[in-house]
């Protein structure tokens, strides 16, 4: 009814095409409007924005930049109001692309002056433009800085001309956003979406103080994403100290071998810095995190495999795999850069990414690396479910018990889960048929462009199916499905352990005792998909009490990695395997948000290990009978 004379889209990967879709609207609706995109998802050379531009769909596009693209923008609207035409003409226009009509080439007018700091912007908040969107339960995203001082060539956020310098909000504006946020907000969950939180020592620790202060006195957030700066130092473990038990400690090192990071133009933690956080985090009981890219140029499997070895002898809890994404703007996405490391891509789906409204279809896909001249795609996809397996059985803690033991016997989860995998002919029936069902999936979801993935998921009936929960995130819906007998995986995994160990001449009698108890703590710890259910139902009388021979609990809180050996008991201990009223509530109310949802979408979103439930809600609490 009230067509707009302007319109505004923001770009990333997740959202480019439905943008484009909105201005498409906008100009059926009125072919005056003035459109405008903005942000990093886009590669900043005259001929690529040439090609952005030339079919008029967008009349503006304004990139990131130090400061980020509000004044730009703000300086097209002013023009507007004073019916400046071109826009471009306005005094003052900056940091903006546009098509010249003359010679059919896009034209750039560079940024302007950089900003010391980021108070100028009013905040979003405190205007009450969030309300709405707290009363519908969604989480709050804030920054506390803008911009990296890094410069990753698969990355955009430090590109070079790009964001390279970081500006700052003040820690009084961080803290009055905070607060205004703990008042409304309906979600649990806080997202920080700094590059690089704790950077800046001693401003971030009082950030971080701030929060656990609300979390103490308003119950809020629960809990924290945050990207943790690249160099790792006392003091970013102190900020992270005052978040205990409310987030982890990060660290994205994407690869361990430096041929691999050189070519990536990536500064990495030290060795000995890295063992320091995880005595840090292990002592202070911190949650430890870190972050591998598969699949980068120059790595091998072998040297991808070291980098998982590497962390798992550190005892890093939660190990992470990305597959290597080739974004807009990065200087990996580069004919030169895909041709010297032999480059070659496929297309997926992303995940809530999709949706039919009124005539348009709108489907954001990624372009993700799946082989090189280093790494094939048989071994890619090997890596694939290794990944799959290190997300269920340790960083989930699903089974990382058994293969705590294991290490105690000088063997790397790494290599035990790799041999699982070679042996999963032998699985049980369900566990074979899941993996010859993700061994499938991992093929099917890759596409040669594009347009290939439009054409195959944009009939009524995919799309209906995906909205319902057909899309599959293949860690954690597998992770999901495992559930459903999680006992076999457990026995499974036993039986393979006492193999491998006997292939290495090192099994022994003790060993067996040892695993017995790990085994059955581990089946007896995990929430099974039926208990689950009941939860979902209702039922909080979840309460079952076994005996051991060894103090599993205590040697799992051991921050001085002594042996399993070390904790038999004299009598047989009573261990009580029960769940907790705040555990029933947040499953419940979880699984009510997506009660629209099919029930493997709904364990595929409770096994997300960073952004679901908390991954303690998937475990029984343990205590001494």
């Amino acid at each position: 009814d009230r067509p707009p004379d302007m319109i505004g889209v923001s770009n990333y990967v997740w959202n480019y095409h439905v943008g484009r879709a909105i201005l498409s609207a906008a100009k059926k609706a009125n072919p005056e409007v003035v459109t405008v995109m903005g942000g990093p998802n886009a590669t900043l050379t005259e001929s690529k924005m040439t090609h952005l531009l030339a079919d008029g769909l967008i009349d503006y596009y304004v990139p990131d930049n130090d400061a980020g693209g509000e004044i730009p923008f703000c300086n097209l609207v002013e023009a507007k109001l004073a019916n400046v035409w071109p826009l471009h003409k306005n005094e003052g226009a900056n940091s903006l692309w546009y098509l010249n009509k003359d010679t059919g080439q896009a034209q750039h007018i560079p940024a302007g002056p950089s900003k010391n700091t980021m108070d100028w912007l009013p905040s979003p908040f405190q205007k009450g433009l969030a309300d709405e969107f707290f009363e519908d339960g969604l989480a709050a995203m804030i920054e506390t800085n803008r911009g990296c001082p890094f410069h990753c060539t698969f990355c955009v956020w430090g590109a070079q001309d790009n964001n390279s310098t970081v500006t700052q909000f003040s820690v009084e504006s961080v803290k009055a956003n905070l607060d205004y946020i703990a008042e409304r907000v309906h979600q649990d969950l806080l997202m920080i979406n700094d590059a690089n939180f704790g950077l800046f020592n001693n401003r971030d620790i009082e950030i971080a103080r701030h929060i656990k202060k609300l979390n103490q006195e308003r119950n809020w957030p629960v809990s924290i994403i945050v990207n943790w700066g690249q160099v790792r130092s006392d003091a970013s473990i102190a900020v992270a100290d005052e978040l205990k038990g409310i987030t982890m400690l990060r660290q994205s090192s994407q690869s361990q071998d430096e041929d691999v990071l050189a070519a990536i133009k990536r500064d990495n933690v030290p060795d000995s810095q890295w063992k320091h956080v995880a005595e840090e985090c292990r002592r202070d009981g911190i949650e430890s995190f870190a972050e591998l890219i598969i699949m980068l140029p120059g790595e091998t499997l072998e040297t991808y495999l070291n980098g998982l070895r590497y962390f798992f002898d550190l005892g890093i809890n939660c190990i992470n795999t990305n597959q290597c994404q080739l974004l807009e703007g990065a200087e990996m996405n580069t004919e030169e850069y895909r041709e010297k490391y032999g480059v070659k891509t496929s297309w997926r789906l992303l995940e809530n990414a999709y949706g039919r409204y009124h005539d348009y279809v709108c489907l954001e896909a990624e372009e993700v690396v799946i082989e090189t001249n280093t790494f094939s795609f048989e071994d890619n996809i090997l890596c694939r479910k290794l990944n799959w397996l290190i997300q269920m059985s340790w960083t989930l803690r699903r089974h990382n018990l058994i293969l705590k033991l294991l290490q105690e016997y000088q063997v790397s989860p790494a290599d035990f889960l790799l041999y699982v995998i070679s042996q999963v002919d032998r699985a049980p029936k369900e566990l074979l048929e899941l993996f010859k069902d993700f061994d499938r999936d991992a093929r099917d979801e890759l596409f040669p462009t594009y347009n290939d993935v439009v054409e195959h998921y944009s009939t009524d009936d995919r799309i209906k199916s995906l909205q319902t929960g057909g899309f599959k995130k293949l860690n954690t819906y597998y992770a999901g499905k495992a559930l459903i007998f999680n006992r076999q995986v457990v026995q499974f995994y036993c039986q393979m352990a006492k193999e491998l160990l006997s292939q290495q001449e090192r099994f022994t009698e003790q060993f067996e005792d040892l695993l017995r108890d790990c085994s059955t703590f581990t089946e007896e710890l995990s929430l099974s998909a039926k208990t689950i259910t009941e939860i979902e139902s209702g039922n909080t009388s979840m309460d079952k009490t076994l005996s051991f021979t060894y103090d599993i609990v205590a040697w799992e809180a051991d921050t001085n990695q002594r042996s399993l050996s070390d904790f038999r008991v004299k009598h047989p201990l009573q261990y009580r395997f029960f769940t907790r009223p705040d555990q029933n509530n947040a499953i419940h109310n979880y699984l009510k948000e997506l009660s629209r949802k099919d029930k493997d979408y709904q364990l595929q979103k409770m096994c997300e290990p960073f952004y679901g439930i908390r991954k303690e809600h998937l475990n029984y609490s343990c205590q001494t009978a």
